[in-house]
């Protein structure tokens, strides 16, 4: 059985013009996600914020006369991030891979893990990125997204995950290999 749409259930039709809507469209939309659609507070405010927005360009472009979810406001409530444990990230760094690409995929994670990389920034690193310093290894760059300069100093996890990669070949675009190209 099909489940009725908020316009159905509203309006008794499967679409509503812009030029009727009204304030408390929003609002009584709002409770239909979450009551007869079960969604998220996070999904919940996304979707509003999509149906404000599009009411928004529409009143801005001239197509209707007036924004009427202009002084609707609703909060995300997101959820609290939550972090891996010390034993949490031990028990990922030692679990054993039958397939080299996940044990590829877990060196990264714990790499990132380890230096505060992100992914992209891992993507762009290369030896020339690795100094030595009074004896110790640096990971020297700028971030991709921000061009922020970074230094990150190579703790003795990362530095075995970089060797146990050194003599993996470098990524060839003409390759069919089926390694990615390690740190």
């Amino acid at each position: 059985m099909r489940r009725a749409t908020f316009s159905e259930m509203n309006f008794r039709r499967t679409d509503i013009s812009m030029q009727e809507l009204m304030p408390d469209f929003i609002k009584e939309f709002a409770v239909y996600l979450a009551n007869d659609r079960h969604l998220a507070k996070s999904t919940i405010w996304l979707t509003c914020m999509h149906l404000k927005g599009v009411v928004g360009r529409a009143h801005d472009n001239g197509k209707i006369q007036r924004n009427v979810f202009a002084q609707f406001h609703i909060s995300p409530k997101c959820k609290e991030r939550t972090f891996l444990t010390k034993e949490e990230l031990k028990a990922v760094m030692a679990h054993e891979f039958e397939d080299a690409n996940l044990a590829f995929v877990r060196d990264l994670f714990v790499f990132m893990n380890f230096t505060a990389l992100s992914f992209v920034d891992l993507k762009e690193l290369t030896t020339d990125n690795i100094i030595e310093v009074n004896g110790d290894k640096w990971i020297m760059g700028k971030r991709y997204k921000t061009g922020i300069p970074y230094q990150v100093k190579l703790l003795e996890v990362p530095l075995q995950i970089i060797e146990r990669y050194s003599n993996f070949p470098k990524d060839n675009p003409k390759s069919n290999s089926s390694h990615p190209a390690p740190p």
